[in-house]
């Protein structure tokens, strides 16, 4: 993915993605789940001022866990770990936002 780029800021974001699912029933249980993996690597310069150069993994997991109780009414119990990307500026040590 290509970053930001102007009044002589410029940098680069490039994002790597892997994912892994799972999916298994067994009498009234559901079970689903699964793995995403991003590397993240950050670089560039905001106006002279700041470096930002940045290399790192995250792992956001999800499980999903379901319970029929009857036709008509399930109970679910759920978790993922999501992520709020900061932007390209937010970012740079430099301070300048």
């Amino acid at each position: 993915m290509q970053g930001i780029c102007c009044n002589e800021d410029s940098g680069q974001v490039h994002l790597s993605l892997n994912a892994g699912l799972f999916n298994n029933q067994f009498n009234k249980w559901k079970l689903q789940g699964g793995i995403r993996t991003e590397q993240t690597i950050a670089t560039g310069k905001m106006q002279g001022q700041g470096v930002l150069d940045r290399n790192y993994w995250q792992f956001f997991p999800a499980v999903f866990i379901t319970r029929t109780l009857s036709k008509e009414l399930s109970g679910i119990l759920q978790y993922s770990k999501r992520v709020n990307r900061p932007s390209f500026q937010q970012q740079n040590a430099s301070g300048a936002a």
